[in-house]
Formats: C-alpha cells, structure tokens, sequence
C-alpha cells in the first residue's frame, strides 16, 4: 500500500505544481539557486539545465524534440520547457507500472 501512495503522490505532484502555476498566471517561481523557471535563455541555458553538450542540443532542436524558439538565426529556450522535457522522459518503476495494469484490468473488468 505504501509504494502506491508514493507512486500517486510522484505521479500527482508535478500535475499540481502546474496546476497551481497556471492557475497564479505563472507567476514567476524562484527556485533554490535564485532561477526563475520562466527564464529565458540561450543555448548556454539549454546546456546548464539538461546537462547535455551543445551538438546533442542542436540534434535534438533539429529533429523537433526539444521546444525552442528562432529570433534572427538565434535559438532561445525557457527554463521550464526544458524541464518539462526531462520530467517527460521519466522511466516508469516496476512498481508503477504493476499498479497501472491493476488499475486498467479492474477498470475493464467493471
């Protein structure tokens, strides 16, 4: 009963952090280190937040996977797409992904 209390709360916590930001307008969210997650930054920025080396950052704008923005042949990213793009890569646990298949096979079997 435990893993799945924490499975729910790691699965509900970041749908509620971005509840409560576009519910406050995001609003700017300092972070610990003095960061705003609606900075806006260049590839530098790109490079710091997902810890990758800037040919991996322009593979992955020039096949579409990471969301960026094109001002006079310059590329511009914000703070928060790139950790949205990082949370979105998240493995599933062995334990997540048994309590999923309980959930739908009790769901069908209603």
């Amino acid at each position: 009963m435990i893993d799945l209390e924490k499975s729910i709360k790691e699965f509900l916590t970041p749908i509620i952090r971005e509840s409560l930001l576009e519910a406050m307008g995001k609003s700017r969210v300092e972070t610990s280190n003095g960061n705003s997650d609606n900075d806006i930054g260049g590839l530098e920025l790109a490079m710091e937040v997902t810890k990758l080396a800037k040919p991996t950052i322009y593979k992955l704008v020039s096949n579409g996977t990471l969301k960026h923005y094109k001002r006079g042949g310059k590329l511009y990213f914000k703070r928060i797409d790139l950790k949205r793009w990082i949370e979105e890569g998240e493995s599933k646990t062995k334990a997540e992904i048994i309590t999923e298949h309980n959930e739908n096979k009790a769901r069908r079997n209603r």
